[in-house]
C-alpha cells in the first residue's frame, strides 16, 4: 500500500524533493516491492523443485556428483530467495530532517535482473546436465548460485543503501542494512576514489568513513556539500561527461611517496618476468609436443605442464609492489606510473591455451569419473580459495588497484580446474590399473559445441553398470569401424576411480 500525501510530507520534512521523487523513495525503501517478492518466491519454488530432483536422481542411481549439483542449486536458490524475500518486504524509514538524500539508481536493479535471468538459464542447464549424468553440472550449479546471490546482493543494495545529510551530521545505511552516522566535523576531506569511479570521505587520521559512487542519485550535491573538489573534467559537465575526459580524470598517477625498493628495480623485475614467460612457453611446447614418453611418462608430462603457470603467481606474490593483476590496467595509468609497474596479461593467454589443449582436449577423455569425481572439483575450489587468500594478503594495503578479486578468482579457478585432473592422473597407482575389453552399447557425436566436436560412448562395465565416457576422435573412429578397444580402469588417491578407452595392450 502507498503512503498518503500527509504521511509522505512527514517522512520527507525539510527535504527539497518533488512529490514524484518522494513517492519513488517511499517505494524504493519502504513499501513492499512486488516484483522482487515474486522473483524471490520463484526462487524458493526452484529450490523445492531442485530438492525433489535430488531425491529422484538418487533413486534412479544417478552419479553422486550430479545429485550434488542439484543439491547445491537447491541450497543456493533457497538462500538467495529467502534473503531477497526479507529485503523486499515492508520497512519503516524516516527521511525527515535530511537536506540531501543520496540513493542508488535503477542501474543496480537492472544489473541484478540480468544476473537473475542468467541464473535461471543455468539452473535449467544444471538439471539437464545432471539428467544426462554429466559431472560438469556441479560447476554450472555453483555459477548459477553465485549469479542468484549476486542478484540478491543487488536487491539488498537497492533497497537499503542510502546517505542522508543535514547541517550538522551525515548518516545512512549500508547495503546490508547497518546504520551509521557521523558529525560533519568528523569529516576531514572528501575526494575522488580512482579505483571505483566514486568518492570517499575520510577523517583527520585518514580512516575511511563512507563511500558513494558518482552514479548515485544526488551524489553531486552531497559531494559539493561536503566541500569536496572534483577534477575540472568532471565539474565541466557532470551528467554528459566525455569518455576521454573521464578516463583522464581517473588516470592512475605515480606518487613519489609510494617509492619502494621494488619500484626502484621495476626494470629488472619486468625483464625477469619476460624471461619467465619465455621459459614457460618453451617448456610448454617441449613437454606437450616433443617430449618422448621414454624420458618422462605421459601422465607426469601433463602434471608438469599444468604446474608451469604457478610460477607466474609466485612471481607476482614476491614482487607484489610492482606486478599488476589486471591485463589492461596499464591503459588507465600515466606514463610515469607504467615505468614503475609491470603487467601480467600473458598469464591469461597461457591459461587459455592450457584449458583448451590440455584440460579440454587431452585430460577430459582420459578421466571419466566413476567415483570420487566430486573430490576433484572440490579440490579445484579449495585450491582457488588458497590462491585467492594468498593474493589478497600479499596485495593488502597497496596504493593502487593491484588486485581485482573477481578477475583473480576466475584466473585461479581456471588454473585449478586443470591442475586437479592432472594431479589425479599422475597419482593413480599402476598396480591398481585394470584392463578389460570395451563392450560398447552405443556411440554418439556431440556437435553442439561451437569450437570442437566431442565424442562419447556408452559402455557396459563388468559389474553390469552402464556409463558414458568421452573418447578421443581416433578411438571413436576406430570403434565405428568395429575395431576392438580396451577400457583402462584406474583408482587414484581418496578412492577416485576413472576410466579411459585406448588400443589393446
Amino acid at each position: 500500500m502507498g503512503h498518503s500525501a500527509d504521511t509522505l510530507q512527514n517522512l520527507f520534512s525539510d527535504c527539497h524533493l518533488d512529490n514524484a521523487e518522494r513517492t519513488r523513495l517511499s517505494h524504493q525503501f519502504q513499501n513492499r516491492h512486488r516484483s522482487l517478492t515474486i522473483a524471490s518466491v520463484l526462487l524458493l519454488l526452484l529450490a523445492v523443485i531442485s530438492l525433489i530432483a535430488v531425491f529422484l536422481f538418487t533413486a534412479a542411481g544417478t552419479p553422486f556428483l550430479c545429485c550434488l549439483a542439484c543439491a547445491i542449486s537447491a541450497a543456493g536458490t533457497g538462500v538467495a530467495g529467502i534473503w531477497a524475500l526479507l529485503v523486499s518486504g515492508r520497512h519503516e524509514t524516516d527521511f525527515s530532517g535530511a537536506r540531501i538524500i543520496v540513493y542508488e539508481s535503477r542501474l543496480g536493479l537492472i544489473l541484478g535482473g540480468l544476473l537473475y535471468a542468467a541464473g535461471l538459464v543455468l539452473t535449467f542447464v544444471t538439471a539437464n546436465m545432471a539428467a544426462c549424468r554429466e559431472g560438469n553440472s556441479i560447476i554450472v550449479s555453483v555459477i548459477s548460485v553465485l549469479l542468484f546471490l549476486g542478484w540478491a546482493a543487488c536487491v539488498c543494495d537497492y533497497r537499503n543503501r542510502r546517505i542522508l545529510m543535514n547541517e550538522s551530521r551525515v548518516w545512512g545505511a549500508t547495503a546490508f542494512g547497518r546504520n551509521w552516522t557521523f558529525s560533519k566535523s568528523e569529516i576531514y576531506e572528501t575526494g575522488l576514489q580512482i579505483s571505483a569511479g566514486g568518492f570517499i570521505a575520510k577523517d583527520a587520521s585518514g580512516r575511511t568513513l563512507f563511500r558513494f559512487e558518482n552514479n548515485m542519485i544526488h551524489a553531486k550535491e552531497l559531494f559539493h556539500a561536503l566541500e569536496g573538489t572534483l577534477p575540472e573534467a568532471l565539474t565541466k559537465d557532470w551528467d554528459e561527461q566525455d569518455l576521454e575526459d573521464w578516463k583522464k580524470a581517473r588516470e592512475e598517477q605515480w606518487d613519489p611517496s609510494q617509492e619502494t625498493e621494488q619500484n626502484q628495480q621495476a626494470g629488472k623485475i619486468r625483464r625477469g618476468y619476460r624471461i619467465l614467460v619465455f621459459i614457460n612457453l618453451a617448456l610448454f611446447i617441449f613437454l606437450f609436443f616433443f617430449c618422448p614418453v621414454s624420458l618422462i611418462k605421459g601422465k607426469y608430462q601433463f602434471l608438469l605442464i599444468q604446474l608451469l603457470p604457478v610460477t607466474y603467481f609466485i612471481y607476482g606474490w614476491i614482487f607484489n609492489h610492482v606486478m599488476t593483476w589486471m591485463p589492461l590496467s596499464d591503459m588507465n595509468a600515466s606514463a610515469e606510473w607504467k615505468e614503475k609497474h609491470a603487467g601480467m596479461g600473458f598469464v591469461f593467454i597461457h591459461l587459455g591455451i592450457l584449458l583448451f589443449l590440455v584440460t579440454e582436449m587431452t585430460l577430459s577423455p582420459l578421466l571419466n569419473y566413476l567415483a570420487g569425481g566430486w573430490i576433484v572439483y572440490t579440490g579445484a575450489l579449495l585450491l582457488t580459495v588458497v590462491f585467492l587468500i594468498i593474493t589478497i594478503r600479499r596485495t593488502r594495503g597497496m596504493p593502487h588497484r593491484i588486485l581485482t578479486p573477481v578477475t583473480a578468482a576466475f584466473l585461479f579457478l581456471i588454473y585449478s580446474i586443470g591442475v586437479m585432473p592432472a594431479l589425479t592422473l599422475a597419482t593413480a597407482h599402476s598396480s591398481k590399473i585394470n584392463h578389460y575389453p570395451a563392450e560398447v552399447v552405443r556411440l554418439r557425436e556431440d556437435e553442439d559445441s561451437k569450437y570442437v566436436d566431442r565424442y562419447y560412448s556408452e559402455l557396459l562395465l563388468p559389474d553390469g553398470t552402464k556409463t558414458e565416457v568421452r573418447l578421443f576422435h581416433s578411438v571413436y573412429e576406430d570403434l565405428l569401424a568395429g575395431e576392438d578397444k580396451t577400457v583402462c580402469d584406474q583408482t587414484g588417491l581418496f578412492g577416485i576411480r576413472f576410466i579411459s578407452v585406448h588400443d589393446p595392450l
